[in-house]
């Protein structure tokens, strides 16, 4: 299913990080259209959420990993090199290692730890 929203962020880079790469959101397009707003549609897992208004992409995430935990059942601190730490949500142990080699990667980083907090 693809949703549109607006959606602000933090700063920039956080769009264009989640549009690189995001295990849970597929960004499909974004235009800016104000300071730290943006519109993008969004592929996402089927489910049933709705959003309203301005949400945030992290928001976003969460309610569709709540809404689909048969999709997540894995969810990991990954910590990488210069103390950098990401939570990786996974179907399974092979898509865990693949997000996270694909994200460290992407960022030029090494995987220093992963703590599964979730299974």
């Amino acid at each position: 299913m693809e949703i549109e929203v607006k959606v602000q962020v933090e700063n920039d880079k956080e769009m264009n990080n989640c549009f690189e790469f995001d295990e849970v959101l597929n960004i499909r397009f974004y235009e800016k259209i104000g300071d730290r707003l943006y519109k993008a549609i969004i592929r996402l897992p089927e489910c049933e959420i709705k959003f309203r208004g301005v949400t945030t992409l992290k928001k976003i995430k969460q309610k569709v990993v709540e809404a689909r935990p048969d999709l997540y059942p894995i969810k990991s601190k990954v910590t990488f090199l210069k103390e950098e730490e990401r939570i990786i949500y996974a179907n399974n142990d092979f898509w865990e290692n693949e997000y996270i080699e694909r994200y460290a990667k992407l960022n030029n980083s090494k995987v220093i730890k992963v703590e599964r907090l979730e299974n």
